[in-house]
């Protein structure tokens, strides 16, 4: 999905946000992942991904 079609998604009324976040939290991330978004051209798929916690990406760095 284009950045700008993820950025429609996330502020919708159907936003998937809304099933992680409480509805008193749930404008302020809005903003926070719109802000985001706004990092990333139109040119290539958008894929965000949301972890409790500490997440490890990149292999084990112990």
């Amino acid at each position: 999905m284009k950045a700008s079609d993820m950025k429609q998604l996330v502020i919708s009324e159907e936003s998937p946000l809304a099933e992680v976040y409480s509805e008193h939290e749930l404008q302020q991330e809005k903003e926070r992942w719109t802000a985001l978004l706004e990092h990333f051209s139109n040119e290539e798929d958008v894929h965000l991904f949301s972890a409790p916690g500490r997440t490890e990406i990149g292999g084990n760095h112990t």
